[in-house]
């Protein structure tokens, strides 16, 4: 067996994956989080990255940082602290499958400044500040560090007023912290920690027919079946037990790699099961999230596409309530 195929190995039995990353044709790390395409255009991120410097700061699996190379940056920095099962391996992993030249250096966002990593053009910081005791100060190191670009991605609230408010909520994870802005306050931030100007929006993730990975599905488990580590059905580590929704995260031969949905008493687990262990719950899609009312799909269409001052601030602030569950704020030096 080729090191190729070693490494492809490594990479579907390494047990937790977060980030759907493309590996070749047909072949992608078994992860959760897709997005269309790879979360590239509701980032508002640059279309092309020709000759940039990209800074990817709680990068985790670096699904951006390999997507930034892709469209042609020639020096990117990877940045994360990397806890647990969903540690740096998988990046590595990646990296090393791959031929990457993105380099990965275990970072504290506190940590991020001129001194310790130097200026980038652009720079992104994606599903990281709502898990940081000070999210402000995750972003003025953002800010402090970029020459042109940089994009700040969250979880947003919506239960607070227009004015520029978090709230707190206690989580499960490395801080057991989570602090979950409003739009407005991700912008005040922004402008507060050195921005010249700041454009944002919400959204929801969501994954569009034309993407070449397949799309996750939600199956049930049809009889009380074993769990493996392994994709070749080898070791088993525990059992799934009849009923059990789960999410589809790969086929490949007789077996599916599957991960269970978490709960307040027990924590998900990920594995590969037989593939006729399971049955699929049609109609049901893990990535696609649908507006419920006309006038949402409106004001979201006018939020998304930067025209939300036609609208006025109270038509803006309904969207940014109930329109998406992210905010994105892009930040201009």
């Amino acid at each position: 067996m080729n090191q190729s195929n070693n490494l492809l190995n490594e990479i579907l039995d390494h047990p937790y994956w977060y980030h759907r990353i493309p590996l070749d044709k047909d072949l992608y790390t078994p992860g959760q989080f897709q997005t269309d395409p790879h979360h590239w255009d509701q980032l508002r991120l640059p279309h092309t990255l020709a000759g940039k410097s990209f800074l990817d700061i709680g990068a985790f699996h670096g699904l951006h940082s390999f997507e930034a190379e892709k469209r042609g940056a020639t020096d990117i920095l990877a940045t994360d602290l990397w806890f647990g099962e969903g540690s740096k391996k998988g990046f590595d992993l990646v990296r090393e499958y791959k031929k990457s030249k993105v380099v990965g250096r275990e970072m504290d966002v506190n940590d991020i400044s001129v001194e310790s990593v130097g200026y980038f053009d652009v720079v992104l910081c994606s599903g990281l500040i709502y898990h940081v005791q000070d999210p402000f100060m995750a972003i003025k190191n953002a800010v402090s560090v970029a020459k042109e670009i940089v994009v700040i991605e969250s979880a947003i609230t919506k239960k607070l007023p227009s004015c520029p408010a978090m709230e707190f909520a206690k989580a499960i994870g490395p801080t057991n912290i989570r602090w979950i802005p409003n739009l407005e306050c991700m912008k005040e931030m922004m402008l507060a920690a050195g921005c010249n100007n700041v454009e944002a929006h919400t959204y929801s993730p969501s994954t569009h027919d034309s993407i070449d990975i397949p799309q996750i599905l939600l199956g049930e488990i049809t009889k009380n079946t074993p769990l493996y580590r392994d994709h070749e059905l080898l070791h088993e580590i525990d059992s799934v037990e009849l009923g059990t929704e789960c999410l589809i995260l790969m086929k490949l031969g007789k077996s599916t790699k599957i991960a269970t949905k978490t709960n307040t008493e027990e924590k998900g687990i990920s594995g590969w099961i037989e593939g006729s262990s399971i049955s699929l719950l049609e109609g049901k899609n893990f990535n696609h999230h649908k507006t419920k009312s006309l006038r949402s799909r409106i004001i979201n269409y006018y939020v998304s596409n930067g025209l939300n001052k036609t609208l006025g601030i109270g038509s803006a602030y309904f969207a940014s309530r109930n329109t998406g569950s992210r905010g994105v704020v892009v930040g201009y030096k």
